[in-house]
């Protein structure tokens, strides 16, 4: 009996199709999810910082104080890490920095070393386990331990004050920062974090827009939760949040999710509008370390413990306000302000502009010779400039429309088809062969795959500067290069934090 090729047979075959593709994909996903988040060896032949172009393979390139430190995590492995230090490191906070998912901590060394200089702190820059010479893989649940680790180094030291510690996240590290602060926000002055997301599937949606219809497959195949916007609703120490508003990887509006989300009675926002996912603490010129500086001063002050006992019954009743709304972000700004400004004790601060500064670094100019002193308070946004500085993000902020940007899937997708296809001819030819018509065999020539020279470099020509997976790192800076010769000594390794007393003639 002759087979039907009618189109309900075409239909079948196209079902099929498609229901192979998605069981392809899922199980891609699941087997190398850990694999697309965390890049440890990006860019290529750049694993460890001894690999990376001069001036991020050390602090010592720059000129910058550190101590080159190894911590053990709790579950046994060795992290390398940089401690950039203060002339006066124990009369200065420390901060914690959580770089993002790709590459080794060199290539953040300048955004680390940027904040030591500005807001005049120590900086404990650590490799997660997998990057750089750090030991093991990365997975969610290490980085959470990396982050552990970190700061059980710094509170057991004696190099530093280990009473003002801060955690400071930017991307992927605002994930593990929020993580650390909702577990151990006793052991925090306060947290960071700078561009960054609400979880990790919420990126899934940005970066693939087609699965937001695939929830209930996510649901299971997805391991990873990264669910930042559910742990800040457990925060009742000081944040701060900086927001890029030209990000194009992390949409601003997720920022301004965590914002809202968040339950402390102590939070603050700082909006660049000119800034991208790398280069906002670029574009916002002196800004950046006048408000981190305004923010740990105000931190401190408020870690009194009747500030704590305040914080902690003002959070409550603003979740149950949450819950009783069943959405925070539906409360007029008016009344937010006025909720959190009854429920806080802390003293108004003055704060203002320089009268004039440029971002020389990332071609923006800003002037504020007009601008009128404002008010600081937890319940208001750090100062804005009226011309290109910073400014109160609102909820409507449009996010980036939703694109692929997942290349390689792509390609995988293109290969299964062609693969597809070509066992499709032959079916086709062996059931004609069946009916007693003579058909000859297609050319293995005509269905065969094509050659792809899969190079680093052209995956990245596929990809916008500056992607969640692929991102573009800044220049070295040059600058600050110049001003402290390379010269400068690299300091031994401290293997043990309980050093008795630290030089400063060698720090």
């Amino acid at each position: 009996m002759p087979l039907n090729h009618g189109p309900s047979n075409a239909v079948l075959q196209v079902v099929l199709v498609v229901f192979v593709l998605l069981v392809f994909t899922a199980g891609i996903v699941w087997l190398l999810q850990e694999k697309l988040l965390f890049f440890n060896a990006f860019p290529l032949g750049h694993k460890t910082p001894s690999l990376n172009p001069r001036g991020i393979r050390n602090p010592g390139e720059r000129g910058t104080p550190y101590r080159d430190v190894s911590i053990t995590t709790r579950d046994g492995y060795r992290l390398n890490a940089w401690l950039l230090l203060q002339d006066d490191p124990l009369a200065v906070p420390t901060f914690i920095f959580f770089h993002g998912n790709a590459g080794n901590m060199g290539f953040h060394l300048n955004h680390a070393d940027h904040i030591r200089r500005a807001a005049g702190v120590n900086v404990l820059l650590l490799d997660y386990r997998g990057y750089g010479n750090s030991e093991g893989t990365p997975t969610e649940k290490g980085v959470y331990a990396d982050a552990d680790a970190a700061l059980d180094f710094l509170l057991n030291s004696s190099l530093v004050d280990s009473e003002n510690i801060f955690a400071f996240g930017h991307s992927l590290g605002g994930a593990v920062a929020i993580d650390l602060a909702s577990r151990r926000g006793n052991e925090l002055k306060g947290v960071v974090v700078e561009n960054t997301f609400t979880s990790l599937r919420d990126m899934v949606h940005t970066v693939c827009g087609f699965t937001r219809q695939l929830n209930w497959l996510l649901n299971i195949i997805q391991r990873m939760k990264l669910e930042s916007e559910e742990k800040v609703r457990r925060l009742n120490i000081p944040v701060l949040f900086i927001s890029g508003g030209k990000d194009s990887l992390v949409p601003p509006s997720q920022m301004d999710k965590l914002y809202h989300a968040c339950t402390s009675n102590f939070k603050w926002r700082l909006d660049v509008p000119n800034g991208e996912h790398n280069d906002t603490w670029l574009a916002a010129g002196p800004v950046y370390g006048e408000s981190i500086e305004e923010f740990i001063e105000a931190s401190i002050a408020a870690s009194t413990q009747a500030w704590k006992n305040e914080a902690a019954a003002g959070a409550s009743a603003r979740r149950d306000d949450i819950a009783s709304t069943d959405d925070s972000a539906g409360r007029t700004e008016g009344e937010t302000r006025e909720k959190m400004a009854s429920s806080s004790s802390l003293e108004r601060r003055r704060y203002a502009l320089p009268d004039a500064f440029t971002a020389s670094e990332s071609g923006r100019s800003y002037n504020s010779a007009d601008e009128e002193n404002q008010e600081l308070t937890p319940e208001n946004p750090l100062p804005s400039s009226r011309d290109g500085g910073t400014q109160r993000m609102t909820p409507e902020d449009p996010s980036p429309s939703s694109s692929i940007k997942l290349s390689t899937m792509v390609f995988a997708l293109l290969i299964l088809a062609l693969l597809m296809r070509r066992k499709l001819v032959k079916s086709r030819a062996v059931s004609q062969r069946t009916e007693g018509e003579d058909v000859q065999e297609l050319p293995s020539s005509t269905v065969d795959l094509p050659y792809m020279d899969l190079k680093t470099t052209d995956l990245r020509e596929l990809l916008p500067p500056g992607s969640f997976f692929f991102p573009s790192y800044g220049e070295v800076d040059t600058a600050s290069e110049a001003s402290n010769p390379a010269s400068a000594p690299v300091e031994p390794a401290v293997e043990e934090p309980d050093v008795e007393h630290l030089d400063a003639s060698t720090s």
